[in-house]
């Protein structure tokens, strides 16, 4: 619809929803809203009558939408490139996703902890391995699904991880047509579900307006959590903030009844780390949610023990 289209006489472009694109579970997701919102705007005035776009949002503020408007592709640039530094995130480093999934729960949970274990012990430098946890669409068709996401400074680097990771399955017999090893996934940010509703009724969407980690509303720079082996829940979560902010960091349960407050006040700007021990909790599905100002996030851990 925005590309390619030469048609006279169109004078006025509406694009509404933009906001539901910037949710998605994408680092590149911010990139991809302001690549759509100049693209469409091309579509209006392409002849001797003027054009005027109308967008609706949310998030006015938000850096991609504010460029977009501009048409400040320089600004948009320097500002994603900056956050993409930080986190590592291509093009300053490579990702793989790995799914592991089975149609019995506690095949798939305990497969991913036996690569997410190995893989914390014995990841080449230069690796960072995120997970596992439940992957953004935790159940299709009967078949649970986990993931973790890997980073890498280089493909030589992440080239060695999957080798020994895939060496280490097959020691280990987990079934090779059990895993799925993408490497430079398209979509492989860890699901964000936003109201425990949505989750209740089965819903795999999410009303969070979620900006992937460090591309969040101007508030915060995000959460990232290292996620723990199922059987062992001890897990270090970090968000990185962009300036003093009110932060509360919950842990709750599926009934939404909180088990464990983390932090509760005022936090400095900068990165920031929280360890967390959940041998006290129960076998079960658990969440993590990080609130500051404006940016709200929610995460999910799974319990087995």
């Amino acid at each position: 619809i925005a590309k390619g289209h030469d048609i006279h006489g169109v004078t006025l472009v509406g694009v509404v929803g933009c906001d539901n694109a910037l949710s998605m579970p994408d680092f590149r997701a911010a990139e991809r809203v302001f690549q759509l919102i100049t693209q469409v705007s091309g579509r209006a005035g392409r002849g001797e009558l003027p054009g005027r776009v109308v967008v609706q949002t949310y998030y006015p503020d938000h850096y991609a939408i504010v460029a977009a408007s501009k048409h400040d592709y320089a600004s948009f640039v320097e500002r994603e490139l900056k956050y993409r530094r930080w986190m590592h995130y291509p093009p300053f480093g490579v990702l793989a996703n790995v799914l592991v999934q089975s149609e019995k729960l506690e095949e798939a949970a305990g497969w991913s902890a036996v690569l997410g274990k190995w893989l914390q012990q014995a990841v080449p430098e230069g690796v960072r391995v995120l997970g596992p946890c439940t992957a953004p669409i935790a159940r299709i068709k009967g078949v649970y699904r986990f993931h973790l996401i890997l980073k890498a400074a280089s493909r030589r680097a992440l080239s060695l991880a999957l080798r020994g990771m895939l060496e280490h399955a097959e020691a280990a017999h987990v079934p090779r047509r059990n895993l799925i090893v993408d490497v430079d996934a398209r979509t492989n940010k860890l699901r964000v579900i936003s109201h425990i509703d949505n989750l209740l009724k089965g819903q795999a969407g999410s009303a969070l307006q979620n900006m992937n980690l460090l591309f969040g509303l101007p508030e915060t720079a995000g959460l990232e959590q290292n996620y723990p082996n199922p059987f062992n829940p001890t897990t270090t979560i970090r968000y990185a903030l962009t300036h003093r902010s009110h932060v509360t960091l919950t842990v709750f349960n599926t009934l939404g009844q909180t088990v464990a407050e983390l932090v509760n006040g005022e936090v400095e700007a900068g990165h920031h780390e929280v360890k967390f021990n959940g041998r006290f909790l129960s076998s079960g599905v658990y969440f993590y949610r990080l609130q500051a100002g404006a940016f709200v996030e929610t995460r999910s851990l799974v319990v087995l023990q």
